[in-house]
């Protein structure tokens, strides 16, 4: 899938933070523009492109547990950014091949390399449209999801993008409230925690490079993402720490992750 040829866009005027993330991950769904960010904010700390790499491996783990242990059939994947190597619909379907996945951006050049990856998938969907839209779940590509039953709602790297005047709690509460019994949410989030100064100086630089600024909270912010769910174990822990079969090396990017069943 991701051998393709990158679609043409002609509107390509800045280093885009989805683009940049799959140049991190080894993608070739980039531009020069792109990879030239990600080198100026690599040169301020080579572990940005490690942490990038560890959150995609949490992904693929909440993935895995929630589609083999817990059932769960259908994934709302926000901020999903580009296509890249073992994305949710493949983990999912590995498991069970009927799951259902929406993936949802509001980065509008993600659109045109989105669905040319995934078409022919009649049970994928994507929708340019942002986390924060009153109307995102009335959105079309949606209704391929059967909101009925459970859904596994995914924030994966993508409420450090939102400030505290977009109230990222609120925006997970308001996702959860129209999910039924037995559906999960998960997240994760770069923290303060443990950070070295050069590390938080590179994630708060980023945004001279890219168009939106990463936000770093606390622990207890992250966790307070998670009110009025029953987190699964081992709860809130480093991302390479959670249901990780063995212990990834260290690296200077702490960001926490996690899993909740939806109450």
């Amino acid at each position: 899938m991701s051998e393709r040829p990158i679609p043409a866009v002609s509107n390509v005027t800045g280093a885009s933070p989805a683009r940049v993330y799959d140049y991190l991950l080894g993608g070739h769904h980039n531009y020069l523009v792109d990879r030239q960010a990600a080198e100026t904010i690599m040169s301020r700390d080579p572990s940005i492109r490690d942490g990038a790499r560890h959150n995609r491996a949490f992904l693929g783990r909440v993935v895995m547990h929630l589609a083999r242990d817990q059932g769960i059939d259908q994934f709302l994947d926000l901020g999903s950014g580009l296509p890249t190597a073992a994305n949710v619909h493949q983990v999912a379907q590995k498991h069970n091949p009927e799951a259902r996945v929406v993936y949802v951006d509001n980065d509008a050049s993600v659109r045109a390399h989105a669905r040319a990856l995934l078409s022919g998938d009649r049970r994928t969907a994507f929708a340019c449209a942002d986390v924060r839209d009153p109307g995102l779940l009335e959105t079309p590509e949606l209704q391929l999801l059967d909101w009925s039953r459970p859904v596994a709602i995914l924030l994966i790297a993508v409420l450090h993008f939102l400030s505290e005047a977009d109230q990222p709690a609120d925006v997970v509460a308001w996702l959860t409230s129209h999910t039924v019994p037995g559906s999960f949410v998960a997240i994760s989030h770069v923290t303060d925690a443990g950070a070295t100064p050069s590390v938080l100086q590179a994630i708060r630089d980023q945004h001279t490079e890219t168009p939106v600024p990463v936000y770093v909270r606390a622990p207890a912010a992250i966790a307070a993402l998670f009110a009025g769910h029953e987190p699964l174990a081992p709860g809130l822990v480093d991302i390479t720490r959670w249901h990780a079969h063995e212990l990834a090396p260290s690296y200077a990017l702490p960001a926490l992750g996690g899993v909740a069943a939806v109450r």
